[in-house]
C-alpha cells in the first residue's frame, strides 16, 4: 500500500531531468529507444509541455509526505516519484494513449497502480476523453502482467499483436489494452463501495501492492 498522498502536478524543467535519467534506463520498454540529450529534452519541454495546442499532456507524479497520525498530521514535504501522461490525443475521437514512468526506489509498493488511476481519472473526468489505450511490449514481462491486470480490474480489454518490437536481434509481440470512461468509472465506484463496506478489511490498495518497477512498465508516448 502506498504511503502518503499522491497527486499530479504540471511538469517543470527540473522534473524532466529526473525523467530523462529514468527513461534512459528503460530502453527495452520504449517505442522509440533513443537517448535524449539535455538539448533535446529542453526542446521537448518547449514544444510539448509549454504548448497548449500539443496533443500530449504530461504531469509529474508526486507523493506528499505527512508525519503524525490522523487529525494531527503535519506536512513533511513532497517527492517526485514518476512522470505520466495522456498522449497522442485525438480530440475529435476523444481517445488518447497512456504514458507512465516511475522512478527507482518506488517500485513494488503500489505507486504504479495508484499513478495509473490518477492518469485515467484525469483523462476521463477532467479532459472528457472516452477511451484511453496503451501498448506494452513482451520485452517487459512484469510490465505486461501489471497492465493486463490493471486493465482487467477496470473492465477493459486487450489484444495481442505479433512482432511489434525489434530488440537485440529478435522480434517481440505486444499487447494493446483499452479502457473506456464508463468501464473505468464503474470499476472505481465498485472499489469505493467495497472500501466503505464495514466487512472490508483490506481495500483496493492491495491490488497495487505487488506492482512491478516502472522501469519494467511500457513506453511513453510523444518522446
Amino acid at each position: 500500500m502506498p504511503d502518503g498522498d499522491m497527486k499530479l502536478r504540471v511538469l517543470s524543467r527540473e522534473d524532466l531531468e529526473a525523467y530523462r535519467d529514468w527513461r534512459h534506463k528503460t530502453m527495452e520498454t520504449l517505442r522509440t529507444p533513443i537517448l535524449l540529450t539535455k538539448e533535446m529534452q529542453d526542446e521537448f519541454y518547449s514544444t510539448i509541455i509549454c504548448n497548449r495546442n500539443a496533443n500530449h499532456r504530461y504531469w509529474g507524479i508526486w507523493r506528499y509526505n505527512w508525519k503524525g497520525d490522523g487529525f494531527y498530521s503535519d506536512y513533511a514535504g513532497r517527492t517526485l516519484i514518476g512522470v505520466g501522461g495522456v498522449t497522442n490525443i485525438s480530440w475529435e475521437n476523444r481517445n488518447a494513449e497512456i504514458s507512465l514512468v516511475l522512478g527507482y526506489g518506488f517500485q513494488g509498493k503500489g505507486y504504479g497502480y495508484k499513478a495509473a488511476e490518477l492518469l485515467y481519472d484525469q483523462g476521463f473526468n477532467y479532459m472528457n476523453l472516452e477511451t484511453i489505450y496503451g501498448e506494452v511490449y513482451w520485452t517487459n514481462p512484469r510490465g505486461l502482467k501489471f497492465w493486463l491486470r490493471f486493465t482487467a480490474n477496470h473492465g477493459g480489454s486487450n489484444v495481442t499483436l505479433s512482432r511489434r518490437k525489434y530488440w537485440k536481434g529478435r522480434y517481440y509481440d505486444s499487447d494493446y489494452f483499452t479502457i473506456t470512461k464508463e468501464q473505468f468509472n464503474g470499476a472505481m465506484h465498485k472499489m469505493w463501495d467495497t472500501e466503505d463496506s464495514p466487512d472490508n478489511e483490506v481495500g483496493r490498495d492491495t491490488d497495487g501492492a505487488s506492482v512491478s518497477g516502472m522501469h519494467e512498465l511500457p513506453k511513453e508516448g510523444g518522446d
